[in-house]
């Protein structure tokens, strides 16, 4: 997409240019459905007695992070975090928290909130010669959180943090000029899906020539071969039960717009999920829900609001994250929970 989404610090966005602010916007805008695109619906009615979905999410124009009810009925939380910039969340597998990270004074740490937002504290913090900690994600168990650690070289490390005995270790190094971001389990938890970020020399302020997908083994700490092409900037990956890794991508080198794909871990059966870069639009940031659709980030034209959406694995039928509303906004992640 044009913004990358990323909103990472300024040391970072200075290496990688195309990474760019996604936290605030114009006049928010639904999707219009054209000949390549599936026709916007509504959302489906909550099963009475069943779980609702929650989304928590970073609002376009505002700072900090949102907790919402899909079902367009229930209440909305601010998360209660502490100054800076609140970004990156993700949910508990029971629902019963959010992590995210917190951007200030030029660092970035991991923090945790309930799940209406409240009592938030302190996870990991970052010292030196640490520069940020990025990306936290929960192991299926609830048990590790894995995040993406970056010193003041920029190199970045995937470390594995368990909060109940504080322990941390570093299972993943990319080689020089590299750095991982946003690692995600898989759902056995021995896995992670990752991106590897290539830079063209040095470290710091040096330029982003590609980023690739890379299955990262938790038990050996080896990364795999690439899952994608690095000159398409493939971003945002998440994991889901059925076995399939959503992501987002350019459609060409020379192109500013991306698409949500799936693809297997093995690398095989990519596949295009969302087709607004056909017609100057951009989809990414994907997200599994619950249910198994597809959460993610759209911009329908150039100068729209970046607006929260579903879509099913046919590509079919998308309906608003919120049901009868447009909501503004960026990094999304769903749960199921009364």
């Amino acid at each position: 997409m044009r913004r990358r989404l990323g909103c990472w610090g300024v040391w970072l966005v200075a290496a990688a240019a195309s990474l760019t602010s996604a936290c605030s916007g114009t006049t928010a805008v639904t999707p219009t459905p054209t000949s390549s695109s599936p026709a916007v619906t509504s959302s489906a009615s909550v099963v009475p007695g069943a779980p609702y979905h929650w989304i928590v999410y970073q609002p376009a124009r505002e700072e900090g992070l949102r907790i919402a009810r899909t079902d367009g009925g229930g209440a909305y939380y601010q998360v209660d975090g502490p100054a800076g910039v609140l970004t990156n969340p993700d949910w508990s597998p029971d629902g019963s928290s959010v992590i995210f990270a917190v951007q200030r004074g030029g660092s970035s740490a991991a923090w945790q909130a309930d799940a209406d937002g409240g009592n938030a504290r302190p996870l990991l913090e970052c010292a030196a010669p640490c520069q940020g900690i990025f990306d936290p994600s929960f192991s299926p168990s609830g048990s590790e959180i894995a995040v993406a650690a970056m010193d003041r070289t920029g190199a970045a490390t995937i470390d594995i943090y368990q909060p109940a005995t504080g322990h941390r270790r570093m299972i993943a190094t990319p080689a020089r000029n590299d750095f991982f971001a946003q690692p995600r389990y898989a759902p056995g938890g021995d896995r992670l899906v990752a991106e590897l970020f290539h830079r063209d020399g040095g470290r710091e302020g040096s330029p982003v020539t590609g980023s690739s997908l890379v299955i990262v083994d938790l038990a050996t700490g080896t990364a795999g071969r690439p899952l994608t092409d690095p000159l398409l900037l493939a971003e945002h990956s998440d994991w889901g039960d059925g076995g399939l890794i959503v992501f987002d991508q350019r459609l060409k080198p020379s192109s500013d717009t991306t698409d949500v794909f799936t693809i297997k871990p093995d690398g095989s059966g990519l596949t295009r999920l969302t087709r607004f870069a056909d017609t100057g639009g951009s989809a990414g940031q994907p997200s599994w829900t619950p249910d198994g659709r597809v959460l993610f980030t759209v911009q329908s034209t150039p100068t729209a609001e970046y607006t929260l959406m579903t879509i099913d694995l046919t590509g079919r039928h998308l309906t608003p994250a919120i049901d009868g509303r447009t909501v503004a906004g960026v990094h999304a992640r769903m749960a199921a929970r009364n």
